[in-house]
């Protein structure tokens, strides 16, 4: 039966964070509220979180977490990890997609690049316009009638249809060319409106990535792939569990898992309070972790807060970072994207 009540991070991981023998309660830690014990069920845990419950994404999710508890308790236990090397990258990217910091970190970079695109001048967006248009009219089409629930393979003869009432293809051009007049005003107002419609769009984006991954039984993309793990165990309740649950390196940075693509070098997974699933693309794979560095990384990437199994001075100072690492994209990495859009137009980029 379809729940209401959705978890973004599984119970059986939060369970092995517990400040209890029966592993059921969880510290919690926020921004300006007194660390609180709860129960693992109430923790990281959000009404109607993926949707609709018609879509049964959470008994989907219940259905694969039963294979991924065995296999965190195996990995535990000591068990060989290369032969399990395909589970866990599988593992790895549930984790990091499912979450709440996830879906949250994709509105505020949607929010900053539509900012972004406010501060174009009318000129360059006509300009950019009337290139779009002449060049890709015919996927401008396409989208337009995908976004309309138009099957795939109906969409080339009702594309053609349309052209061929306009006149053809260049006729078609010169109709669309001949009312950028009515559109150009109401951009900038556009733009300004879409700000406030981003997060209910990126929480349906959010969902729609979720119900293809249970399509395909949480399958990770090609380009995610990891040949090495290994875990680092600690001798005392040192890791804590941030609600992005993920989070990777490149080139020696920390971030999410999102941010560097298929670039990352090495992803750690704290799977207890005292040991992190360590992935490694690079041939020394057996680094040690250092706990405080990465203890931050995660609370930094975190929105709403982490968890751990203790509550002491160190989980207390490990707040002041909350939320404040760069989650996909810096605002120079969002500046390049604006650049290469309007170079490829042959453009002056926005400042």
């Amino acid at each position: 039966m379809a729940k209401k009540r959705n978890h973004y991070i599984p119970q059986f991981l939060l369970r092995r964070f517990a400040n209890d023998e029966g592993g059921s309660r969880i510290w919690q830690f926020r921004e300006n509220a007194k660390p609180v014990a709860i129960g693992t069920r109430d923790a990281a845990v959000s009404r109607y979180f993926y949707g609709d419950p018609s879509l049964e994404i959470e008994d989907d999710l219940q259905a694969l977490e039963s294979g991924q508890a065995t296999l965190l308790e195996e990995v535990a236990g000591g068990a060989d990890l290369e032969s399990r090397c395909g589970l866990l990258t599988e593992l790895v990217w549930s984790l990091a997609t499912r979450t709440q910091a996830f879906r949250g970190h994709f509105a505020e970079v949607t929010q900053r690049l539509l900012t972004g695109l406010q501060q174009v001048s009318p000129e360059t967006m006509a300009t950019a316009f009337t290139r779009g248009i002449e060049n890709e009219l015919e996927t401008h089409i396409d989208d337009l009638l995908r976004d309309s629930g138009i099957p795939e393979e109906e969409i080339p003869a009702i594309r053609a249809h349309l052209i061929n009432r306009l006149g053809g293809p260049e006729a078609a051009r010169k109709e669309a060319l001949r009312h950028m007049d009515d559109v150009l005003p109401v951009a900038p107002r556009l733009l300004s409106s879409l700000e406030a419609v981003a997060p209910q769009a990126s929480m349906d984006g959010h969902i729609k990535l979720m119900a293809k991954q249970m399509a395909v039984r949480g399958k990770p993309p090609s380009g995610f792939e990891v040949s090495k793990w290994h875990v680092q165990t600690f001798d005392s309740n040192t890791i804590v569990l941030g609600d992005g649950v993920v989070v990777a390196t490149s080139s020696g940075e920390f971030g999410a898992l999102a941010k560097f693509a298929s670039a990352f070098e090495r992803v750690f997974v704290p799977i207890s309070h005292r040991s992190v699933l360590v992935g490694d693309r690079t041939s020394d794979g057996l680094r040690d972790v250092d706990p405080e560095a990465l203890n931050r990384a995660s609370v930094s990437l975190s929105l709403n807060g982490f968890f751990g199994s203790r509550n002491t001075a160190a989980e207390l100072a490990l707040l002041e970072h909350l939320g404040s690492g760069d989650p996909m994209l810096s605002d120079d990495v969002i500046q390049e994207i604006l650049e290469e859009c309007w170079s490829s137009l042959n453009l002056p980029a926005p400042e």
